[in-house]
């Protein structure tokens, strides 16, 4: 099964265990090309790296920012360890900062929480890499 779907598929069964609230859960956003802002990128929440339709990385970003830019969870970790700006020539906002380059990343897709759900995005995170096991994540556990 396609990498993405497996994502969309155990992101639906956290929800189905552990969302309790009378809001739709949150969703993926559809993958990032590397122009405008990335999806959600005033939100905390949980990325996911892939190379072509390949998973290998599943993060978080939760941080509370500060100044102008509070609850910016998702971008602030992004820029800082995933990509940086693209040069002014390219076609292109954006790229991968060397190390995921290296490893391929192509896309990138989000899932951001409202402020007062935001905790739930580290379990959210936890549970995926559980089920999911990414190659570039290092904490390497399956669930029975």
């Amino acid at each position: 099964m396609e990498d993405r779907i497996i994502l969309l598929s155990r992101t639906d069964d956290f929800f189905s265990k552990h969302w309790s609230v009378d809001v739709q859960p949150p969703v993926w956003s559809k993958p990032w090309d590397w122009v405008g802002s990335v999806p959600n990128f005033n939100l905390g929440g949980v990325y996911a790296l892939f190379k072509g339709d390949e998973l290998i990385y599943i993060g978080l970003g939760v941080s509370r920012g500060g100044g102008s830019y509070p609850d910016s969870g998702l971008s602030r970790r992004l820029m800082a360890h995933v990509y940086r700006s693209a040069p002014k020539e390219s076609k292109k906002d954006a790229m991968p900062r060397e190390k995921w380059e290296k490893a391929g990343l192509t896309s990138i897709s989000t899932i951001g929480f409202p402020a007062e759900y935001n905790y739930m995005a580290l379990s959210l995170e936890d549970f995926l890499i559980g089920v999911i096991n990414p190659p570039f994540n290092n904490v390497k556990r399956k669930n029975a």
